[in-house]
């Protein structure tokens, strides 16, 4: 099968009409839309819990076919008419890693970069999806490597996913670069340092945009999550209970809980980052 190519920062498509797809773990996102005069017009778009959290990459068959059938059911219910998918992924199934090059020829890249993933990947490309972006550099005598991936077998059971919702998946970005490359069609002038943060039940995506042109993200195993569980520990309520604190001000105020604080204990050990 030829599973969905990775595209890095900068790519634009000129869409009649595209289906977004966002599985999160705990809520699944859809926005139905068009572009027209370098405007994106939505035109449908959704919201639903999800039954089957991490049903797209889990590889249990069962759950796989349970989630399917879940949102076939409700891309039908919410009128969306687009099979043409674009859709992303992040977390720890995804590779991204930087490293160093000699400024070589454009026809040794490829081999230089299998080269550094056979070092830092167990098995090498044999089993990987991945692709790469060279950065723009200062230093003449070498360039900065951009290269993310996703094990085939985890790709590959994403794509029949959403193939078996009857879906047709055309586009699979990185979440991290998936956030950079909205940015970056809503404003594409950079003039300082952007950093964008994502912070989703499980993972929080970071992305750091550079006026030069260098793009960093990274996906933290800290989400809303966490938050919940700690806020639940410490007040000695129930995680229902405590997902409602988190949520509503009024609660927060009462039970004296600012989020941000759970947020900034962990994210201190990320500070190397």
């Amino acid at each position: 099968m030829d599973i969905a190519n990775f595209f890095i920062v900068g790519y634009s498509i000129y869409m009649a009409g595209i289906l977004a797809i966002d599985i999160g773990t705990h809520y699944i996102k859809v926005v139905e839309g068009y572009q027209k005069k370098n405007r994106f017009i939505v035109r449908n778009a959704g919201i639903i819990r999800n039954p089957v959290p991490y049903a797209h990459l889990n590889l249990n068959e069962n759950q796989q076919k349970q989630f399917s059938i879940f949102l076939k059911n409700f891309l039908r219910d919410t009128k969306i008419k687009r099979r043409e998918t674009v859709c992303s992924i992040g977390g720890e199934p995804v590779i991204i890693h930087y490293f160093d090059i000699p400024d070589i020829p454009e026809d040794e890249i490829k081999s230089s970069i299998e080269l550094e993933l056979f070092q830092v990947v167990p098995g090498g490309i044999e089993n990987l999806e991945y692709d790469y972006h060279i950065f723009p550099c200062s230093d003449s005598s070498k360039r900065t490597v951009l290269v993310t991936g996703i094990p085939k077998i985890r790709c590959d059971f994403y794509v029949d996913t959403l193939l078996m919702s009857g879906l047709r998946p055309i586009i699979m970005d990185i979440d991290g670069l998936a956030l950079v490359n909205c940015y970056l069609t809503m404003d594409n002038k950079i003039q300082k340092a952007i950093s964008i943060l994502n912070i989703g039940a499980r993972y929080t995506n970071l992305a750091v945009i550079d006026p030069d042109g260098f793009v960093f993200v990274r996906d933290i195993d800290f989400g809303g999550d966490r938050i919940t569980s700690q806020i639940a520990r410490h007040k000695g309520v129930s995680i229902s209970d405590a997902e409602q604190i988190k949520k509503d001000p009024f609660l927060r105020k009462r039970f004296k809980i600012l989020c941000g604080d759970y947020f900034l204990m962990y994210s201190k050990k990320y500070q190397h980052l």
